[in-house]
Formats: structure tokens, sequence, C-alpha cells
């Protein structure tokens, strides 16, 4: 299991990554599509922004969920469930997605920070 710190360490390099990623890629390197589900960079960092606003929620819930039960909650389709995280942030700009990221992970990083060690430690099912 990771420490806090190496948690912590591996949610800073998202935010500094999708910095630096963005910094270096051109609008039309951002328009391509990037993996095999046609996905362009856009969405891909639109997906990672949204994924961080639902962490803290998520890992709540798998560590307080009953053996055998559905830990997410219900949350259906993964695919489906992506897609809306995408499309709930169509239009935004790299720039703004960026911005969702650092405050996303910000806010997974003092829940970390903040979370009990034996939350951290709960196995879901």
């Amino acid at each position: 299991m990771a420490t806090k710190s190496e948690l912590i360490e591996g949610l800073e390099s998202v935010v500094r990554e999708s910095r630096r990623i963005a910094d270096a890629l051109s609008p039309d390197d951002w328009a391509k599509a990037v993996d095999m589900d046609g996905w362009t960079g856009t969405q891909v960092l639109a997906h990672v922004a949204g994924v961080g606003t639902i962490v803290p929620m998520f890992i709540t819930a798998i560590a307080n969920a009953p053996a055998g039960t559905d830990a997410m909650g219900g949350t259906g389709n993964i695919d489906n469930m992506n897609a809306g995280i995408v499309a709930a942030r169509a239009g935004k700009s790299v720039a703004e997605l960026v911005d969702e990221v650092a405050t996303a992970y910000g806010a997974i990083i003092d829940f970390v920070r903040n979370a009990p060690d034996d939350l951290l430690l709960q196995l879901g099912s």
C-alpha cells in the first residue's frame, strides 16, 4: 500500500504533467484522436479533470461498502459514465480543463492528507 506521501506525490504529478502537456501541445495536437476509442487529447484531459471531481466520493464509498455490495454506488456502465464526464466539459478550453485538474486534484490531495489512516487501509469489494 502506498503511503499518504506517495499518494500525494502521485496526485501532484497529475497536476504538473497536465500543465506541462498543455503548454507543450498546439491546438491542432489537442484536437487529434489519441486513443483507440477515438478520444481527442482535449477529451482525455476533460476525463482526467472530471474524474478528479468524483474521487473522494468513490474512495469513501468503496471504503465503507459491505463486502459483496456495489461499492461504486450503482454507477452502471462505466463507458456511459466516462462519456458523461467528458460531455459535461465539452467546449471548455485546455486552460480551463487544466485549471479544473489543479482544483480537483488539489481537493483530492487535501482529502488524502486529512483522511484517517484506517480509511485508506480499508479494502472495498
